[in-house]
Formats: C-alpha cells, structure tokens, sequence
C-alpha cells in the first residue's frame, strides 16, 4: 500500500469517527469505511502514525496527517462488519473475555452520545 491510499483510508477512518461523535453534525454521512479489510485499516493507520509528514516552507514547521487509536480502529471495523442487534431485545455478545463483553447495539442518532 503506498503513502496516499493510507491517508485516504486513515482520513475516511476518521470522517466516520468524528461523525459519530457528533463533531460533522448536519453533514452528509461519511465515506462507506465497510469495503476496508481490518488488515489494511490497522497497516494504513500505521503507514500515517510513522510518515514523517511535510515541512511547511513558510513556517517551518511540519504538517502531520491525524490517525486513529487502535482501539478505534478495531470500533470502526467492528461497526461496520458485525449486524447491529435490537437494544430492546437479548444482545448476544460479539466477544467474552474477563467478565466483559463487547456488542454491536443499534442506537437511533438522536439517543447517540
């Protein structure tokens, strides 16, 4: 993968992040993340946390593309790729592991947080 197809995935990775934290409010929805392997999101992540960025001729100083916690990462692709349950209804867990549990729950945007 090269430099450029990282930061565009990097950048959708995280128009969808700001979107659901409500940072893109009234904005049209963010680029489909869905057609991403967790492989390539997590090694495009990396390729733009490790790109020493571009030095600013005017200034001097260097511009850094943002990128994603891995935490986020493995979100983002969990909520795309894992059908979201009924909240009303028995949630079954994605994952178990030490007495915590991580589920895919449909919530309607206006209870989201």
């Amino acid at each position: 993968m090269d430099i450029e197809r990282a930061k565009k995935i990097v950048g959708a990775m995280v128009e969808n992040a700001y979107y659901n934290m409500g940072l893109r409010d009234g904005e049209d929805k963010p680029t489909d993340i869905a057609a991403y392997s967790l492989a390539e999101m997590v090694q495009a992540n990396q390729m733009v946390s490790d790109d020493p960025g571009e030095v600013d001729p005017e200034t001097g100083g260097t511009k850094r593309m943002i990128h994603c916690d891995d935490r986020l990462v493995a979100a983002l692709y969990a909520c795309c790729h894992f059908p979201a349950q009924d909240k009303n209804e028995e949630v079954e867990p994605l994952a178990r592991i030490d007495g915590k549990v991580l589920v895919c729950v449909r919530v309607p945007r206006s209870e989201e947080g």
